[in-house]
């Protein structure tokens, strides 16, 4: 029997030159009499069939790999016409076809997000699995997120016997290594970073958790420095919480009291019969405006509220030209939240707090502090053009994430590693 292993991914860029792991070079016209299969995007086929009737074995074994990442179930079928083309039309050769592949290719609630167990129940995958192969071989796992505890004290035990890890530790961060190949990355990471970044007490649960965070964002890790950059900022603010509640008060009043002054300047000079605006609803005014980035967005998006009115003048006081007075008054920092803290906080004294203690509130019921401040670090980084845009609530939302904040693992001062 000859056996032919082919890997579909180098397979599929071939084009019009094939070049496969077995060597074998076209040495005339392909015969397009019965093995002509018309379709543009699987014109390689031709040169399967081609390939595969060279080989003067009585049984042919051709191993397929990888095909289900295409997430096509079209490359299927093409397959099986190609196999029970080659069977139908050659009686003294024997083709077996076996696929390498994972479930979901064939499964009708291929979506993640359907969670609907009677959908799944009544799911028409096994017909659909069995339309195309006349037998199927279930494959366990040689290691998951199951039993990835055992895998790595059997293939890595110098971690627990030298004590770097203790037990507890591994076995929790464990849990979030799901594949043998993303464990020796994780480990490789891991090695690197002991023998060149320096803990105080050189950390290797923090080493380990920071080598399995890397894998879980491979492909986008610099985000990673902005992230814990907001989460500084955040630690920041919330350690200046007194500062920021005695900044928003102030805030708050100021605008008041501006605006009113303002208004009734502009009611003054325009010698029109208008209402004086009253602190309620300039205070309502306040609550729409003041979680805008800044003054010119404040404009954009609120300038036509009406500031004051009257029965008797179709000409409103509206939002825009009191917002010209606070610019022209120099007064315009107070619609900057950060701006204006920073111009009291050196007037007052703030209690710090840790960075752990401070995250943690956010997996708290009683987190509208916390909500706030950080909505606020988010705003500041969306108006930075140079910055990415996200939100950092889909980042503490992640388990991993969430169990490196209760264990106190993560530190926001550890982004540059």
């Amino acid at each position: 029997m000859c056996r032919i292993l082919l890997n579909v991914q180098n397979f599929r860029n071939v084009g019009c030159t094939p070049k496969l792991s077995f060597s074998s070079k076209f040495e005339g016209e392909l015969e397009k009499s019965t093995d002509n299969i018309s379709n543009v995007e699987f014109d390689y086929l031709e040169y399967l069939i081609y390939l595969l009737r060279r080989k003067k074995k009585k049984d042919l074994l051709l191993i397929i790999e990888d095909i289900d990442r295409y997430e096509n179930i079209d490359i299927f079928e093409q397959l099986r016409e190609v196999n029970n083309l080659l069977n139908s039309s050659d009686n003294q050769h024997t083709y077996k076809f076996i696929y390498a592949v994972g479930n979901s290719i064939f499964s009708d609630t291929l979506d993640k997000n359907i969670s609907n167990i009677r959908t799944m129940y009544e799911s028409k995958f096994k017909e659909n699995v069995s339309k195309f192969f006349d037998f199927t071989l279930n494959i366990i796992p040689t290691m998951d997120s199951q039993n990835s505890y055992e895998f790595i004290k059997l293939n890595y035990p110098k971690i627990l016997g030298d004590n770097l890890i203790n037990d507890e530790e591994l076995f929790m961060t464990s849990q979030y290594i799901d594949s043998p190949r993303i464990l020796i990355d994780i480990m490789n990471d891991y090695h690197i970073m002991e023998k060149n970044v320096t803990y105080e007490k050189k950390e290797h649960l923090k080493i380990l958790y920071y080598s399995i965070l890397k894998s879980k964002f491979y492909n986008f890790y610099v985000l990673i420095h902005d992230i814990f950059e907001d989460l500084k900022n955040i630690i920041n603010n919330y350690n200046n919480i007194d500062v920021y509640e005695e900044s928003e008060t102030r805030r708050e009043e100021e605008f008041l009291s501006n605006a009113s002054y303002f208004s009734a300047i502009e009611i003054e000079k325009s010698g029109r019969n208008l209402n004086y605006a009253s602190i309620s609803s300039l205070r309502t005014v306040w609550n729409s405006i003041k979680d805008t980035p800044d003054i010119t967005a404040i404009k954009e998006q609120h300038g036509n509220i009406i500031i004051c009115h009257s029965t008797y003048s179709s000409d409103p006081i509206r939002l825009d030209v009191i917002l010209n007075a606070f610019e022209s008054k120099n007064k315009d920092v107070v619609f900057s939240s950060i701006d204006y803290r920073q111009s009291i906080i050196l007037e007052m004294k703030s209690v710090s707090k840790k960075s752990s203690e401070i995250l943690k509130m956010y997996y708290n019921q009683n987190n509208v502090t916390f909500i706030e401040v950080m909505k606020n670090v988010e705003r500041e980084r969306i108006k930075n053009p140079n910055k990415r845009d996200f939100y950092i609530t889909d980042f503490l939302d992640i388990d991993f994430v969430k169990l490196g904040i209760i264990e106190e693992i993560i530190n926001v001062n550890d982004y540059n590693t």
